[in-house]
């Protein structure tokens, strides 16, 4: 068993810029985590010494060889090829001093491998589109002249490129150089952390199927307006999962099989903000009434549930799954 821990930040009342559904997916990420068996370290709507605090704290928890997540939801900037991570305190936000009112996504992520960790994943629905209201004149030139397009000052729309360190997965809401949505159609979570949300908790499944099946429900979901294609730096060289049929999260291989268990209904019941989507009937269904379809047909639950995502496209595969 590795220990696993997790940092979920979410941010939405800025003082300049305020945006939607960053607290609920913050909330939400935080009850599936738990019911993951992850330590969770939660916070909303905290300003830049806040998030500093709380991420230096979370790192020093952090024991060798653990499983790492660090999840964001809120505005996020790109400066000098550089991606920072605003609080909720950004009326006075500075292109000089942006070191010292911002969170550095990759000094984050250094400062944990410092702890050695199995595993670091850093999850970033942050570009939901921001603009910096500098004062100087090189601002008003970007403005002016620049403004949804990277320019020679280093600002750029959405988050930079980054290198992911060895054992390290680096998730964008979206490619970098573009924007996220903030609307799903549960009108609650943002597009990409809805879809997360039903992936993540997939047993027995390697963490790097969870994010493409997630990134490829986002791509073709009615909702996506924005043509949103959620993008992944990835180093991590070993099969991992987040979740395993005991509980508890192992490499691939050792207990073997993909699919839902059984006991994933009384997991998934624990967050009844979760929906579930079936993709052949594009049909939503509230998980808060699944101990009552459970009484009612107790044979044979009534509950659709998603096939597999490694066997989709083959039907005479996954209805054994509904038995």
């Amino acid at each position: 068993m590795y220990p696993k821990h997790a940092l979920v930040i979410g941010n939405e009342a800025y003082m300049r810029s305020p945006i939607l559904s960053c607290v609920n997916d913050a909330t939400d990420m935080t009850t599936t985590l738990n019911a993951m068996g992850f330590q969770v370290q939660p916070a909303t709507n905290i300003p830049y010494e806040g998030m500093q605090a709380i991420t230096g704290r979370f790192i020093q928890s952090i024991q060798p060889g653990s499983i790492v997540i660090f999840y964001f939801s809120g505005h996020g900037i790109q400066y000098n090829g550089v991606n920072y991570l605003l609080g909720i305190d950004d009326e006075r936000l500075l292109l000089k001093t942006l070191d010292d009112q911002a969170l550095n996504v990759q000094k984050v992520i250094d400062a944990i491998h410092t702890r050695q960790p199995r595993l670091v994943l850093c999850i970033l629905d942050a570009c939901r589109g921001y603009e910096v209201n500098d004062t100087s004149d090189a601002s008003r030139l970007y403005t002016s002249l620049y403004r949804g397009r990277p320019d020679r000052l280093g600002l750029g729309v959405g988050l930079a490129p980054m290198q992911a360190p060895p054992a390290t997965i680096i998730v964008f809401a979206c490619e970098e150089d573009k924007f996220s949505s903030s609307l799903s159609q549960n009108q609650r979570n943002s597009l990409y952390t809805f879809h997360l949300l039903r992936h993540i908790c997939t047993p027995n499944t390697d963490i790097d199927i969870v994010l493409k099946n997630t990134a490829a429900d986002v791509q073709r979901d009615p909702m996506n307006f924005l043509q949103q294609i959620p993008f992944r730096y990835s180093s991590l060289n070993e099969s991992i999962c987040l979740l395993g049929s005991n509980g508890m999260n192992y490499p691939m291989g050792m207990q073997g099989g993909y699919g839902y268990q059984s006991y994933q209904q009384p997991l998934m019941m624990k967050a009844h903000h979760v929906e579930y989507y079936n993709p052949y009937t594009e049909t939503y269904y509230n998980l808060s009434i699944v101990p009552f379809l459970l009484h009612r047909n107790r044979k044979r639950p009534v509950v659709h549930k998603t096939p597999p995502p490694v066997v989709y496209g083959y039907p005479r595969q996954w209805q054994s799954y509904y038995q």
